[in-house]
């Protein structure tokens, strides 16, 4: 399945962003599991964005992508 591929590409910065993110969205959202999905959702986002401008033009520029 190509979507959890590309969440194996990510899982790296995913993991580095996701408890900071959960800690920002749980101030401004009180429900728990309103906090989790939109902490999931925004750390997708941000790792992605990641891997697209920042870490794929790196592998590209050293020929290991």
């Amino acid at each position: 399945m190509r979507p959890l591929r590309f969440l194996g590409v990510i899982t790296y910065t995913f993991y580095l962003y996701f408890v900071a993110v959960l800690l920002k969205v749980d101030v401004h959202v009180h429900s728990t599991a309103r906090a989790v999905v939109s902490a999931f959702v925004i750390t997708c986002l941000i790792s992605a964005a990641s891997w697209f401008l920042v870490e794929s033009r790196i592998l590209n520029a050293r020929g290991e992508l």
